[in-house]
């Protein structure tokens, strides 16, 4: 089930394509008004626009058939007729295949309407510029391709970034769409495995039979990152406290969205005789710097599942994130669990031992506070006295009888997530659902068992129902869990194992509905609509003056255990009080309405890249070089920032945590030092990108009036850029085991335009990336559609 705008939902059975348009009040099939695709499965999959939430294309491989729909706004809220879908045939592929080829990939232009590429099954790539009407081929042997990234740096609206095979090797590469010459590319980086995009960052993977340094491993994985749209990258280097020898195995990239990437890396120590390695069960989360290029350790031994890792984002905070943590031995005995020899979700959270930890500034991590009441009011029994909250549901490769953990950006500090109260996850099979209202730092036990939720509304309205069983009730609560109203959803006694809870959070983000999907052995699947529109009587007033004691709104400023200050500030919040009865009447609730910039603590820093930290107190601690060389490579004048700057920074061992915005305080002492460029590192930087735009300013204008393929071949601007830059990259990373490796299955949903995996089951390595705003459409089984509870 998917939101394609405001008013329209799309519904995907296992046999036919269900159409509303009216917020799921009704629903009619698709099938049934496409004239050449009326039987089942006939099709397969949508593509969405990434900025027309008026379009959307309908893609059968059975017929070999686009369907272009539009006007989806004109639409009768009881006809769908009204919606125009058009037939396009798929390119005409001319290739010597025996099988028709398919599609496996529809890619909308960033920002142009009706351009798009369509990747089909033997690797041949076609660009259409009418919205499918007719198309281009552009290249064969692609296995992945994009748009380039529009949040990055040399952006072009014809450029194309992809990863092709040729001769049995394969290249990441970049091209003009224009072109209409198959041999007309840049290959920039050989062996890539593949590539993805996050926020301004680019990163291409590589996979390559390791050296005779590491020949007891069979791959090494390299991982590169550019926010240039593939002019240049630097390889990934991470930070070690250990002179041996390390292998990376596997990356899943976790968060971008704050200034710097977290990962989570698997990791082998190795050396030519004998090598060792740590669980695919488990891998160490680090952070990067603002480049993206150099990462500090933040979190030991993440659990991960498959290519997804027990790691996620508050999505309403700046800072807030919580994960799961393998203990991989008993900390009294010392005995090593069987974490490595478990199979299953159930049987590696038996044997893995895994405790909850959440963090507020992205360093420092700590175990959750457990409530010490449950449900129906009575005390929680802790007989080891040790007990914490630990919870279920970071990664869409856990057990689906664990509903994911749910934030919701709106809805300023609230979670909702299922778990426990113990020493470890899972313990004795009690699992209950919980809600946090303050980001994380208290939490609430809300029901008894396994339950599935909902946010609407800001978090005025909060819906639950039990999964683990059929059930015909849900639960709704006005007053954020303080009390629960219970209601039937049915009216034939049918009890539906209830699935998953869906908000219009995308395009409407105050409505007061919500579509249940819910299942049954013998009668199909359900869509049950909620309609919460009558349970008030009135908006929320008072937005403007929350301390006025009739206003309906109150200030919320997150804080952790510790301290008032998040990442060296305290944010204010509006939000709605627990005791107002009433709608919220505008987005403008939950949004920081007044930051102040706290002094700076030892709290506001970490170790810089290369130290690692020693405690002096409870408070203080010193960075301390792992190694001279290290140590020479923090000071030394950096000449990617002599390039474009006239000064350069000098470490002192500490850095601030990303994103802390403090001030005073200690900073005088633990920010860098700011050193002016030496003259010849900034002469010799400035003649080399003169130069070098000399050059491309002369052959552009060449390859403008000529139009010469010899000279395109012979003068090739972006391998150029990039051997600048790794040469400049190799300079500045010492000959240790810190420059490394990656991978990728990124599992999305084929309508994002971002990078999707072409085997989601495929050996892990490559670039593993956790999506969370698009999943990929739930696929239902006939009953009943377009059930309602007004």
């Amino acid at each position: 089930m998917q939101f394609i705008n405001r008013r329209t939902v799309y519904v995907h059975t296992d046999k036919y394509v269900y159409l509303s348009a009216d917020k799921g009040v009704h629903f009619q099939n698709f099938n049934q008004k496409a004239r050449n695709c009326q039987e089942a499965k006939c099709i397969q999959t949508i593509a969405r626009h990434p900025f027309d939430d008026n379009v959307f294309i309908l893609i059968s491989n059975l017929k070999k058939l686009f369907y272009i729909c539009t006007d989806l706004n004109s639409a009768n809220e009881f006809d769908i007729d009204r919606i125009n879908c058009v037939e396009r045939p798929f390119p005409n592929d001319n290739s010597d295949a025996k099988q028709a080829p398919i599609v496996t990939k529809v890619v909308f232009h960033p920002k142009i309407h009706n351009t798009l590429l369509v990747l089909m099954s033997n690797n041949r790539l076609y660009l259409s510029e009418t919205l499918a009407s007719n198309f281009y081929f552009l290249k064969s042997g692609v296995k992945q391709i994009s748009f380039a990234n529009s949040e990055s740096k040399l952006y072009s609206d014809t450029l194309l970034l992809g990863i092709k095979e040729s001769d049995g090797i394969s290249y990441f590469f970049n091209m003009d769409s224009r072109s209409r010459n198959d041999e007309d590319d840049n290959e920039i980086i050989r062996h890539a495995r593949e590539f993805m995009m996050y926020g301004p960052f680019l990163f291409v993977a590589t996979i390559e039979e390791a050296t005779e340094k590491y020949q007891k491993e069979k791959y090494m994985a390299k991982l590169f990152v550019g926010t240039d749209n593939g002019r240049s990258f630097n390889r990934v280097s991470i930070s070690q406290s250990t002179q041996n020898h390390i292998i990376e195995k596997s990356f899943i990239i976790l968060d971008g969205s704050e200034g710097a990437v977290l990962i989570n890396v698997q990791q082998e120590q190795s050396s030519a005789t004998s090598s060792s390695s740590t669980s695919s069960k488990y891998g160490k989360v680090f952070i990067s710097d603002a480049r993206g290029v150099r990462y500090k350790q933040t979190l030991w031994d993440n659990r991960r599942d498959g290519n997804h890792a027990d790691f996620t984002k508050v999505k309403s905070l700046e800072g807030v994130y919580l994960a799961n943590q393998v203990q991989t031995y008993d900390m009294n005995t010392m005995e090593l669990y069987e974490c490595n020899n478990c199979n299953g979700y159930e049987d590696c959270t038996r044997k893995c031992k895994t405790k909850t930890l959440i963090t507020f500034d992205k360093s420092v991590w700590r175990y959750i506070t457990p409530p010490k009441y449950g449900a129906n009011k009575e005390l929680i029994n802790c007989p080891s006295g040790n007990c914490k909250l630990h919870l279920h549901g970071f990664s869409a490769g856990t057990n689906p009888n664990y509903p994911r953990l749910h934030s919701h950006k709106d809805a300023v500090g609230i979670i909702f997530a299922n778990g426990n109260v113990g020493e470890y996850l899972w313990e004795g099979g009690t699992i209950n659902t919980y809600m946090s209202r303050d980001g994380g730092l208290s939490w609430t036990e809300v029901a008894k068992g396994s339950h599935v939720y909902e946010i609407l509304d800001h978090g005025g309205i909060m819906m639950i129902a039990e999964n683990n069983r059929p059930t015909d009730t849900l639960r709704y609560s006005l007053d954020e869990a303080n009390t629960w109203v219970t209601t039937n959803f049915t009216e034939h006694l049918r009890t539906y194992r209830i699935n998953k809870m869906y908000a219009n959070e995308k395009f409407d983000q105050l409505a007061r509905y919500a579509l249940i999907h819910g299942s049954a052995d013998t009668s199909g699947d359900i869509v049950i609509r909620v309609d919460f529109s009558k349970v008030h009587q009135r908006e929320c007033t008072g937005i403007n003056n929350p301390y006025d004691q009739n206003s309906d709104y109150e200030y919320f400023k997150p804080h952790n255990y510790n301290s008032k200050c998040l990442l060296g500030r305290v944010v204010e919040y509006t939000r709605r009080k627990r005791t107002s009865m009433c709608f919220n009447p505008s987005l403008t609730e939950g949004k920081p309405v007044k930051i102040t910039n706290c002094e700076c603590t030892y709290a506001d820093y970490e170790c810089d890249y290369g130290y690692e930290k020693k405690r002096i107190d409870d408070v203080k601690f010193s960075c301390v070089a792992i190694n001279a060389k290290l140590e020479e490579e923090s000071k030394a004048p950096s000449l990617s920032s002599c390039q474009t700057e006239n000064y350069y920074n000098e470490s002192r061992g500490y850095a601030r945590i990303p994103g802390n915005t403090c001030n005073g305080g200690l900073s005088s002492q633990l920010d860098p030092i700011k050193r002016d460029c030496p003259k010849s590192m900034s002469n010799w930087a400035v003649f080399i990108i003169v130069l070098f735009f000399v050059m491309v300013l002369t052959f552009g204008a060449l390859l403008f009036y000529k139009q010469s393929g010899f000279l395109q071949q012979l003068f090739n601007p972006n391998k150029m850029r990039y051997r600048y830059n790794q040469l400049i990259n190799d300079m500045n990373t010492p000959d240790t085991a810190f420059g490394r490796d990656i991978e990728r299955n990124q599992p999305s949903s084929f309508q994002d335009n971002r990078i999707q995996s072409d085997d989601e089951d495929d050996e892990d390595f490559g670039l593993d990336v956790i999506e969370e705003e698009e999943e990929a459409p739930e696929e239902m089984h006939p009953g009943s559609f377009g059930s309602s509870k007004h």
